[in-house]
This record gives C-alpha cells, sequence and structure tokens, in this order.
C-alpha cells in the first residue's frame, strides 16, 4: 500500500540532510542576494534624489547640455590634418569635451569641425538631439554628422561594456545587470538635455 505519510517524511528527511551539509553555501547565497537587493535599492534612491545641475557649452557653440553640478568638465582642442600625402590636404580642428564624476560616469563628447565628405563611413540608423545619427551599441557611441562639423557622443557609467575618454582608463565595474541598466537610463536621461546649436543636418542625397 502507498505510504504517503512515510514518502513525505522522507522527503522533508533529505531537506533538512541537504540543509545541515550545505548551511554555509545557504547563507553565503543569502546575504550575497540580499546585498544586490540593497545594492540596487540605494542606489535607486540616489538615482531618483533630486540634483543642483548646471549646462555646459563647448567653445565652438556646437552644443549645450546639462549634468550635476559636481561633475567635473573639461575641453582639450586641437588640429587634424588627412591626406598629407596628397594634393589636397584637409586639416580640421577638433574639440574634446569631457563631462564626468571619477573614475568611470561620464559622457565624451568630440566635435570634428568640417563638412562631413560623401559617402559617408556609416549609415544613420536613429536620431539624435533631432539629427540624424549612427548608433554603435558596443562602443555606446554616437555619430551625428552636420554642414559644419561632425560630433560623436560617448556614455561610460558602471556596468557599460566600454571604456572611453574618461581621464582614469579605469575598467568598468562589474555590477550586476540591472543596476548597469538604471545607469544607462540615468546616463541616457543627461543625453536628453542635449540640443545642438547653430548645425544643420547633413545628407548625402
Amino acid at each position: 500500500m502507498f505510504n504517503s505519510t512515510e514518502n513525505t517524511k522522507t522527503f522533508f528527511e533529505k531537506v533538512s540532510d541537504f540543509s545541515r551539509q550545505n548551511k554555509w553555501w545557504i547563507i553565503f547565497i543569502i546575504v550575497v542576494i540580499l546585498c544586490i537587493i540593497v545594492f540596487s535599492f540605494s542606489l535607486t534612491t540616489k538615482r531618483n534624489t533630486p540634483v543642483t545641475t548646471k549646462t555646459y557649452t563647448d567653445s565652438l557653440h556646437a552644443f549645450t547640455i546639462t549634468v550635476p553640478k559636481h561633475w567635473i568638465t573639461e575641453q582639450e582642442a586641437g588640429n587634424n590634418t588627412t591626406g598629407e600625402n596628397t594634393s589636397n590636404p584637409v586639416t580640421q580642428q577638433i574639440e574634446i569635451s569631457q563631462l564626468y564624476v571619477p573614475p568611470e560616469e561620464g559622457v565624451t563628447i568630440q566635435v570634428y569641425e568640417d563638412k562631413p565628405s560623401c559617402p559617408l563611413n556609416y549609415s544613420p540608423t536613429t536620431t539624435f538631439a533631432g539629427f540624424p545619427a549612427s548608433y554603435d551599441p558596443n562602443m555606446q557611441t554616437w555619430t551625428i554628422p552636420t554642414t559644419k562639423a561632425t560630433l560623436t557622443v560617448s556614455i561610460l557609467y558602471p556596468g557599460s561594456t566600454m571604456v572611453h575618454h574618461i581621464p582614469l582608463q579605469a575598467k568598468a565595474t562589474p555590477v550586476p545587470s540591472i543596476v548597469a541598466e538604471q545607469n544607462k537610463k540615468y546616463m541616457l536621461g543627461i543625453l536628453n538635455t542635449l540640443k545642438l546649436t547653430n548645425l544643420t543636418p547633413f545628407s548625402c542625397q
């Protein structure tokens, strides 16, 4: 005859034996899960806390962007010449703006001042600040051609896959995927404040 009571006891006895034999692993797993929950909650609370902001304008007046006031803002400028061994060398001014908080959260915006040449090395796949743009998900970089300059916009945050021009050049810290998504959403919110000024969309058509 089938004895359900005996089978039930046997099952709980097995569970009890497993718990005794692996209690430290179970405790460890519980602690890790609790740490992830607490960390995620604290980060969400921090992200949702209103912060004082400032508006940054680059020296070429190509864009403005609003970032947290405590972020560091740096800018470099230089020249780049292509086609030096040809009859038609081209020199363009390059401006690099870095807006960040060390070691691994920020935005890098590069402005290559000159009209792009056709055909473009990339095809617009999306829009950015209302302009046709291409997006590289691996580099987390947008490229925006305009009639006066080409801009690239890159983001870096804990959990992102790439390291851009943040001065410390630190390897992005591994974080749970849910935290990485929260960080990315936060950075995209900052990018939504970026406005291109004195520029017109460029097209080869």
